[in-house]
């Protein structure tokens, strides 16, 4: 399929953040499952993106593949490790010492962030290493539908599909663009451009909502990182229905141990994403850097943080977006996929 992308520079982009442009692909596309006009959806997204969209496009994708997409921060790492336990046999060995990024790469990762990290630190091609990964694959993405692989859609591998409150997920998203260096400005003036779109990978809710729509195709799982914190053991038997693998009450009792937010932010695997952020901090001259992806993983953080009016602000506009699809963020978030 021959699809055509346009790319618009931004009028307005806040000094403290990344490049960025809108990217839209006014393309037809029978193939993804929902209706909707592409052309009325712009994305935001970095400069570096534009280079590598016909290799994003034409990316392999494999039957027996699991595909992570959400958001940024919703959870998305957390349902890596969930997903990989889970078709790599519970091979608990390999998950504690090996880490996420290798075992579960960000598909467009090096596309997306090329001059802000991948460049910095002399990062490897996270195409070649997706195309390298031997079956069956784990992958995230924070595409658009209509920005992922084609053969997502021709070959309809597994899709799950996580959500999580925005504000607890805008909130995460800052400590993790000032941990890697993608934000200079204080938590304000991240939320004021989270708000007007003017962040890689937005907007938020347009998003969800394209996912949202194909929430009862077979090969989607759409759920949120609320429930899975709800009941981790319940919803690990839920995912492992879903994709069809096999698994004991034992094994779900030691994935849970190992799966808890504390055993995990103390992995080797994390040790691993320390030791890549310490490499970036060297390359842009600014070491001493504290933050942890892992960083604190509760649900209603926000309320110790957020500045004043902040709250009610991302509330009012999130209800504009849900009342305009009919839905509220409670639906969404407590959404259960019926087996």
């Amino acid at each position: 399929m021959k699809i055509e992308y346009l790319v618009e520079q931004r009028k307005h982009i806040p000094n403290e953040g990344l490049p960025l442009v809108n990217f839209s692909s006014p393309t037809e596309r029978k193939d993804i499952p929902i209706e909707t006009d592409w052309r009325k959806r712009p994305w935001t997204i970095t400069t570096d993106f534009p280079e590598c969209v016909e290799r994003n496009a034409n990316a392999t994708v494999r039957e027996d593949d699991v595909w992570i997409i959400g958001q940024q921060k919703t959870g998305t790492t957390w349902m890596q490790e969930i997903v990989w336990l889970i078709t790599h046999n519970f091979d608990f060995e390999t998950f504690a010492n090996v880490g996420t990024f290798q075992r579960t790469p960000n598909f467009e990762f090096t596309g997306v962030y090329k001059t802000a990290f991948a460049d910095k630190i002399k990062f490897y091609d996270v195409y070649d290493a997706c195309d390298s990964l031997e079956s069956p694959r784990v992958l995230k993405s924070h595409l658009t539908g209509n920005m992922l692989p084609t053969e997502l859609w021709t070959k309809k591998p597994k899709i799950i599909y996580m959500t999580r409150n925005v504000k607890d997920a805008v909130l995460s998203r800052y400590h993790m663009y000032k941990g890697f260096h993608y934000w200079k400005g204080d938590l304000k003036s991240f939320l004021d451009a989270f708000l007007s779109d003017n962040l890689p990978y937005l907007p938020y809710w347009p998003h969800i909502f394209e996912f949202w729509q194909m929430r009862n195709e077979p090969n989607v799982f759409f759920t949120s990182y609320e429930t899975i914190k709800k009941d981790l053991k319940g919803n690990l038997r839920k995912i492992c229905k879903f994709l069809e693998k096999p698994y004991t009450e034992e094994l779900l009792d030691q994935a849970v141990e190992n799966l808890s937010f504390e055993k995990m932010k103390n992995s080797k695997a994390s040790e691993k994403t320390k030791e890549l952020v310490e490499r970036l901090d060297k390359a842009v001259g600014e070491e001493n850097n504290e933050f942890n992806f892992y960083r604190k993983g509760e649900v209603g953080s926000f309320k110790e943080e957020f500045p004043e009016g902040y709250t009610e602000k991302l509330d009012a506009w999130s209800e504009k977006y849900l009342k305009e699809a009919g839905l509220t963020a409670d639906k969404i978030l407590n959404f259960q996929k019926d087996f």
